[in-house]
């Protein structure tokens, strides 16, 4: 067997391999955080940036981030810093890139926003599920 064809069996095993952490830890965080990534709705983007009357003095932490999407935004349209958590490793990954394909200084940590120190925030944002809300009123008490 020619020494290409075994080198692309070991990357086509090694890509299977690590798609399969992926899904399955993402797998696991659904089950245990039960929280799945939802998109905000660009509409709901677009009210955000008009009524929030935001500045490059704010800070805007997004609890549960997803895909950056809503940062990336804030920071284009208000010059905010920007700080999202994210627990789902696939979209951290599509945040990452998102934030390199925009040219971008928002920050998105893969961590859980439960365990984080929210007191810098200016404006705090979330588009979670009822679940979730709960965690979020005891972590701003």
């Amino acid at each position: 067997m020619p020494f290409w064809l075994i080198l692309l069996i070991i990357v086509a095993y090694l890509t299977a391999v690590i798609g399969l952490v992926f899904v399955t830890w993402t797998f696991i965080l659904l089950i245990r955080v039960k929280a799945p990534f939802v998109k905000t709705p660009t509409k709901s983007i677009r009210t955000l940036l008009v009524e929030l009357l935001l500045s490059p003095a704010d800070t805007v932490v997004d609890l549960g981030c997803g895909d950056g999407t809503v940062l990336i935004e804030i920071e284009k349209h208000a010059g905010a810093r920007c700080v999202g958590f994210e627990l789902s490793p696939i979209a951290y990954f599509q945040a990452r890139r998102s934030i390199t394909k925009n040219h971008s200084r928002v920050k998105v940590r893969f961590s859980d926003f439960r365990k984080q120190n929210l007191s810098r925030a200016t404006v705090i944002f979330c588009f979670l599920i009822h679940g979730i809300m709960s965690d979020v009123g005891a972590l701003l008490e």
